[in-house]
């Protein structure tokens, strides 16, 4: 199944805090996560950090940004990690913080995940 295809589908409302809340109590991770593990690692890393390192209502939060909400589902399945930047560009700015502090700890946390599978990420928290 193509990303485009989940992306189109996934956001009829809640789906996503589905799957997050799915991740969160079972072993299994939801396909969407499946597939941004396999191709584009990067936007499931960066998922799995604010989560952990910020907790699931501040994710919840960011996907309540319609940019945010489009560039992470509908972008990411057309321009693959090449949306990275601006998902990081409105991170910061809910928070209001520097990029640099962000990528900084991005880049401590990708270091601790980089040889985990997909479910054992997701178990961290």
């Amino acid at each position: 199944m193509a990303i485009g295809n989940l992306t189109e589908q996934k956001f009829n409302g809640k789906n996503e805090i589905t799957s997050i809340e799915k991740a969160y109590t079972n072993e299994d991770i939801s396909q969407l996560d499946q597939l941004y593990y396999e191709n584009h690692r990067i936007i499931f890393n960066f998922k799995y950090y604010v989560i952990q390192s910020y907790g699931r209502d501040l994710w919840l939060d960011m996907l309540e940004n319609k940019e945010f909400r489009n560039f992470f589902y509908t972008s990411t399945g057309t321009y693959g990690e090449a949306v990275f930047g601006a998902l990081v560009d409105l991170f910061v700015a809910h928070l209001n913080t520097t990029t640099f502090n962000i990528l900084l700890e991005f880049t401590n946390y990708t270091r601790t995940v980089e040889d985990l599978d997909p479910v054992e990420i997701v178990q961290l928290m």
